[in-house]
């Protein structure tokens, strides 16, 4: 009992002690502001405050990368996503040239040997029995008038005109052609038309007595016409006797689409 006493007693003077240590330094640092031992606490307290700082500056430097990083991937898939875009648009865009590519050939092919004609027939009077002619074809940008008017003995003479586009200058039929396939051309039309005139001349003898070899013809000897069934016609005349009229006109007929290269493009 005694040992737990003097125990006591010494606590409660230890403690004593420290009190009285404390109030004395309380008032020490009262009366000496910028003492050591205040600066030591104070260092202290801006040392912690520091450490807080530093540890929540790391924090907020961990969460920057960590945003950083985030916000890469984004621009990453982004960019990705773009050019998969980009791609897909141009590929788009190039199937979408191509089936519109095919739809216009489709259509220039369809339409290619497509022919309107209007035909007039122009009266000086009601009891005029040979008219004036007036053959109107359109075709593609072009359009063909021919006009026949007849002679005293009712023979028809032809003049041909051709306009292209909204032109109001009519040029030769034959600008229908490309100049650098026109002697090709006339060649194959001459070889249309020679087999007909070598058949004649055996079968008519006397009509052709005349003329015993094909003459041969260029583009701008011929009548040159376009009809509604798609068909282009080269028509030439031998200049045979009036008694063998009936066999003086000589066509060859085309299909366009056969002429079609040769044609101005």
């Amino acid at each position: 009992m005694l040992k737990v006493t003097l125990v006591f007693n010494f606590l409660f003077a230890f403690g004593s002690m420290l009190t009285a240590q404390s109030v004395v330094r309380n008032y020490y640092n009262q009366l000496f502001p910028n003492n050591k031992y205040v600066k030591i606490q104070h260092l202290q307290k801006e040392r912690d405050s520091l450490e807080l700082l530093e540890d929540s500056l790391v924090h907020m430097l961990i969460e920057r990368d960590k945003i950083l990083t985030h916000l890469k991937e984004e621009n990453d898939l982004l960019k990705k996503e773009r050019i998969a875009v980009q791609t897909e648009s141009v590929t788009i865009k190039e199937i979408l040239g191509q089936e519109i590519n095919k739809l216009t050939d489709s259509i220039v092919g369809l339409s290619f040997g497509v022919v309107t004609c209007k035909e007039e027939i122009v009266r000086m009077s009601a009891s005029d029995e040979d008219p004036t002619m007036i053959n109107t074809c359109l075709w593609n940008k072009y359009k063909l008038i021919e006009t026949g008017t007849p002679d005293k003995k009712g023979n028809y003479n032809w003049i041909s005109e051709l306009y292209v586009d909204q032109d109001t200058l009519s040029k030769p039929v034959e600008y229908l052609f490309d100049p650098s396939m026109i002697s090709a051309l006339e060649l194959m039309v001459n070889s249309r038309l020679k087999e007909d005139f070598d058949y004649l001349v055996k079968q008519e003898k006397s009509c052709f007595s005349a003329i015993s070899e094909y003459p041969g013809y260029k583009l701008n000897q011929m009548r040159i016409g376009v009809h509604e069934n798609g068909t282009m016609s080269f028509e030439v005349t031998y200049g045979l006797a009036k008694s063998c009229a009936a066999l003086d006109l000589e066509v060859a007929l085309f299909k366009l689409e056969e002429l079609r290269t040769y044609f101005r493009k």
